[in-house]
């Protein structure tokens, strides 16, 4: 078990690279589900056609490393640090990796709420509310069984 003590948080943005397309997104997932798992990271990625926006929390260890090879990805571009710090408790337990496509069903919700998904606008405080809100809609409306 994760020692509560030794958890971070890290939330980022990048612009996406044109040409990204949806089966990259998809082996994004796959990967990344696996992976987590097996390092007790948890987290949510948002994306549209010109951002990309996830939050991962776990150990520092395995969440800077993932970081560092999230750096070196050819599929994001201008990545920039939101956020990172301590979180004695993490907000997304039950995600081994989150993802919502925006502005999808989702959208004008989202639209109403923060004027659209624009993370370079995002204070690190909007970026996890924005975050929880996906992952509150998504559990209520696919509950787990």
């Amino acid at each position: 078990m994760d020692d509560p003590a030794l958890n971070v948080r890290l939330i980022y943005y990048s612009y996406r690279v044109s040409g990204a397309d949806s089966r990259e997104i998809e082996d994004i997932l796959t990967i990344s589900l696996e992976r987590n798992a097996k390092e007790g990271i948890t987290g949510m990625l948002a994306y549209s056609e010109d951002f990309f926006m996830q939050l991962l929390e776990g150990t520092a260890g395995p969440v800077n490393d993932l970081y560092a090879g999230i750096m070196g990805d050819h599929r994001h571009n201008r990545l920039r640090l939101i956020e990172y710090g301590p979180a004695p408790q993490k907000r997304f337990t039950n995600w081994a990796m989150g993802v919502a496509k925006l502005p999808g069903f989702l959208g004008t919700y989202i639209n109403r709420l923060h004027g659209g998904f624009y993370p370079p606008a995002f204070s690190p405080r909007e970026a996890r509310e924005f975050l929880e809100i996906i992952r509150d809609f998504q559990e209520q409306a696919y509950p787990a069984d």
